[in-house]
């Protein structure tokens, strides 16, 4: 079963989770972009991926998994889901 979620809904789960907006765990990375664990090891190692860990171990950070989202997907995030970005 394939879970799907906003990206609003996503700023609003890492801001009251994080002191520092704009990060998300591996979990939630793996969530936004809609992929499984093995894909995202592989972007991790794909010289193109534009995902970036954040300085907090074991973090990414989320404009980066939007810049990938797109690069995989052909379409942003918020085009895909059909919701704005906040």
């Amino acid at each position: 079963m394939s879970h799907t979620i906003t990206v609003g809904a996503l700023e609003m789960l890492l801001s009251s989770h994080h002191s520092r907006k704009g990060i998300c765990t591996r979990s939630e990375a793996l969530e936004f972009l809609e992929i499984s664990e093995s894909y995202f090891k592989e972007l991790l190692r794909h010289p193109e991926s534009r995902i970036r860990p954040s300085k907090v171990h074991g973090k990414y950070i989320l404009s980066s998994l939007r810049e990938e989202y797109k690069r995989i997907h052909g379409v942003s995030k918020e085009e895909a889901t059909g919701s704005p970005r906040r």
